[in-house]
Parts: structure tokens; C-alpha cells; sequence
């Protein structure tokens, strides 16, 4: 009897696909790269239009900023999909 088994079958594949969608959280990963490009985007034309070594300075600042906000959007991106692993 092939129903008993196909029926486990899809359960366990709808639960790896629920797992996989919830757990990575893609669509929101791909918000947070597409408004971390912008925001770069943002910063290089800062940098190439700056006047001086000082303006050039903050820009730096506000890539690192950037850079440690990825950081821990990234961590607990990571945190949530633990159970992956």
C-alpha cells in the first residue's frame, strides 16, 4: 500500500520547505542587500565627490557603520536558522 508512504513523503517535504523559507528568511535577506547596495551605492559617490581627506574620513566612519550593522543583521539572520543546522 503506496498512500501510507506518500503521505508521510509530502508531510516531511512541506516541513523542509516551510524550514527552509522560515528559517533563511529570503526575501527579507534580499530587502536588507538591496537597501545595503543603495546605501553604498550612496557612500561611493560621497567618497569620489568628497573635497578633502576630512570629508573622505566620515565616509569611512559611515562604511564601517554600515559594515557592523550587516554584521549583526547577519548574526541574527544566522540565530534564527540555527535549527537548520
Amino acid at each position: 500500500n503506496w498512500m501510507p508512504v506518500t503521505s508521510i513523503s509530502l508531510a516531511i517535504l512541506g516541513v523542509a520547505v516551510r524550514a527552509w523559507r522560515d528559517g533563511l528568511a529570503l526575501g527579507e535577506d534580499k530587502e536588507r542587500y538591496q537597501d545595503m547596495r543603495y546605501r553604498l551605492e550612496r557612500l561611493a559617490a560621497r567618497w569620489s565627490n568628497a573635497a578633502d581627506d576630512v570629508e573622505r574620513f566620515k565616509v569611512a566612519e559611515d562604511v564601517e557603520s554600515l559594515a557592523t550593522e550587516e554584521l549583526r543583521a547577519f548574526i541574527r539572520t544566522h540565530e534564527r536558522a540555527q535549527f537548520l543546522f
